[in-house]
């Protein structure tokens, strides 16, 4: 149990906190996550941020607390886990799975004195005021999250994939998986938290393909409000907009409607805007970063990932002039 290392409010007044996850080479990306709350907060809220890691260098905290500056209203710590995870067995997520999203499962379980708690992924950009969401009514649920857009087509749902996956979750339909990238914990309903040994415990000895976020739909998909899409919208990747025309037409316009004013603006996959300038909606991270020192670095990871960048973009080539 972690009784002694409980994470509790810096002012009596503050209800709600917002936690992040990484390691010290995704620093410069939670940085920029943190800017775009700063420039679309409110000075009314405060903003205690929480940054969960286990590997986060004394340099890196610098240069976080450098860019962001001083304000009255926001508060960001860095909060070591790694006593607590090191105790599991992960690594045989690496590659596919970042071990740092392991860390949100820890959430209702390091938190004291506390309503809520906002979970963010560090690929994302906060466009409007994220406390927004910490007034979501969630009575009668632990958690809120937005649906996962990826499973929500009827032509995935005819898979024996899907039904054998929905299966081992325990979820009996499609329109109920939620993505993890954003989640609001109703901390007021502690006792419907299932221990994180046992969730971490059966991380590690059953191999879940989208591993934590998996864990989160096995144990509290019944318990989970469905938010607005705008909540966690999606850039265009793994193709995406192709097949949404094969979800519902209530989700796709939703959806659609929510990519013109977005709360959240969510970069999953592997086509980060600090890689790929021009992937869709990397213009809300590059707004964010622009006249801050993140701006040159992403600049500099650009140049590294060239080669890498340009073999993808070939290979793309090849396999469309191929069909």
């Amino acid at each position: 149990m972690i009784k002694n290392k409980l994470i509790t409010p810096l002012c009596n007044d503050n209800e709600v906190a917002i936690i992040l996850a990484c390691n010290n080479n995704y620093i410069p990306y939670v940085i920029s996550t943190i800017l775009s709350i700063q420039n679309c907060s409110n000075a009314n809220n405060q903003y205690d941020i929480i940054i969960l890691h286990q590997d986060v260098t004394p340099k890196s905290k610098q240069l976080a607390y450098r860019i962001l500056g001083h304000r009255e209203n926001f508060s960001v710590r860095f909060f070591n886990v790694k006593d607590i995870v090191s105790q599991y067995n992960l690594t045989n997520y690496v590659g596919r799975i970042s071990i740092e999203g392991y860390y949100r499962i820890l959430i209702p379980h390091i938190l004291n004195g506390y309503k809520r708690a906002i979970y963010i992924d560090c690929d994302i950009i906060v466009v409007e005021d994220i406390m927004q969401l910490s007034k979501v009514n969630l009575d009668g649920y632990i958690l809120g999250a937005c649906q996962d857009l990826a499973w929500c087509m009827e032509i995935i749902n005819c898979l024996q994939f899907t039904q054998d996956f929905l299966e081992k979750l325990n979820i009996t339909s499609i329109y109920k998986k939620f993505n993890s990238g954003v989640l609001l914990f109703n901390l007021e309903n502690l006792n419907k938290y299932i221990s994180y040994e046992i969730l971490l415990e059966d991380a590690v000895n059953n191999n879940y393909y989208f591993g934590d976020e998996d864990i989160l739909n096995k144990y509290y998909s019944d318990k989970t409000l469905i938010l607005h899409p705008s909540f966690n919208v999606w850039h265009d990747s793994f193709g995406i907009f192709p097949v949404l025309k094969y979800a519902p037409k209530k989700m796709y316009d939703a959806y659609m409607e929510a990519r013109k004013k977005p709360k959240v603006v969510h970069y999953i996959g592997y086509s980060k805007p600090w890689n790929y300038p021009n992937t869709d909606m990397a213009y809300y991270y590059w707004d964010t970063i622009r006249d801050t020192e993140l701006y040159e670095l992403s600049l500099k990871s650009q140049i590294v990932n060239i080669p890498m960048t340009y073999s993808k973009k070939v290979l793309k080539d090849c396999y469309n002039l191929l069909n």
